[in-house]
């Protein structure tokens, strides 16, 4: 039942570098416009979710009351798909903290709120935003002089625009970026629903769970996080498991916000073939996806009725 509430919020939630579509400015207010439309937003499904007892501001904040926890208070987890089913305590040593930069990407309040005050930022709305933004992550050195780069994927950076990419009518995911960079992507480029679900072939008509995903905030992942925020009782410590399960919870609706990204790039149209829609930037990897000015004019325009300027 959890599940097909969480479902139809995502089929809602599906109304700046290498290989972007929308500009993550786009990308974070169609998801918090998503939110606001789905069944999230109704009282009811916060209640059975157990949410409505947790503070509004920062649901998912672990309780400074809790002595014997450790690390940030407001984090998520980035787990590769078998450390969801171990039967060990958690420790922190997957785990991911909230960043500068991705409320630098969201509007309004959520944008300008203190860093140390922890409002805003930390509602369910938010996370869900985190999550689209984080989706276009870069690896560290793609990111322009003068911009702070979010933290880098523990299990190694990689580029994930590279696996936003389906093409309907072949079947195929992009194909020009896969031999361009050696190294840089040894899995090669995935289709934008594989990616999505963590599946094997989850556009034909015999899709199967990846268990060695490389996208760790995919559906499956959000279900596992789910699971884990109703379920999780491996510590002796009662107030430990209750500060697990708050961070299951923001793992699971930032996984979520990855997925309505990924759903909001197959509106795209540039995102449904092999087609070049950035301008250049003088670096010689840069520039073989690079295109002129003109061709990017559906994302700025875009970007620039989303912010209103």
């Amino acid at each position: 039942m959890y599940t097909k509430w969480i479902a139809s919020a995502l089929l809602v939630l599906g109304l700046s570098a290498l290989c972007q579509a929308y500009e993550l400015d786009t990308h974070a207010q169609v998801t918090l416009a998503g939110f606001e439309q789905s069944v999230l937003a109704e009282s009811e499904v916060p209640q059975r979710l157990g949410l409505d007892r947790l503070d509004d501001t920062k649901p998912f904040h672990a309780s400074d009351f809790i002595p014997t926890f450790f690390g940030d208070r407001d984090q998520y987890q980035d787990f590769e798909s078998a450390e969801w089913s171990a039967t060990t305590p958690f420790t922190n040593s997957r785990r991911r903290s909230v960043q500068v930069y991705e409320r630098s990407q969201m509007p309004g309040i959520f944008r300008l709120e203190a860093a140390s005050s922890k409002g805003n930022e930390l509602k369910m709305r938010a996370w869900l935003m985190r999550g689209a933004v984080r989706e276009d992550d870069l690896r560290t050195v793609d990111y322009d002089e003068g911009v702070v780069p979010p933290d880098p994927d523990p299990h190694g950076e990689i580029i994930r625009v590279f696996h936003h990419f389906y093409d309907p009518a072949h079947a195929q995911p992009l194909t020009a970026a896969c031999n361009l960079l050696p190294g840089g992507i040894p899995e090669g480029c995935q289709a934008a629903p594989d990616w999505a679900m963590g599946m094997i072939n989850a556009a034909g008509p015999q899709p199967n769970p990846d268990p060695n995903r490389r996208q760790h905030f995919s559906w499956a992942d959000a279900r596992e996080a789910l699971v884990c925020a109703l379920t999780y009782n491996r510590d002796t410590d009662r107030s430990i498991n209750a500060a697990e399960r708050r961070i299951c919870y923001a793992t699971a609706f930032s996984a979520l916000g990855h997925v309505a990204h990924l759903l909001q790039d197959s509106a795209q149209p540039q995102h449904t073939r092999n087609d070049f829609h950035n301008p250049p930037h003088g670096d010689p990897i840069e520039d073989f996806f690079a295109t002129d000015i003109p061709r990017r004019t559906y994302e700025t325009w875009i970007n620039y009725r989303a912010t209103g300027g």
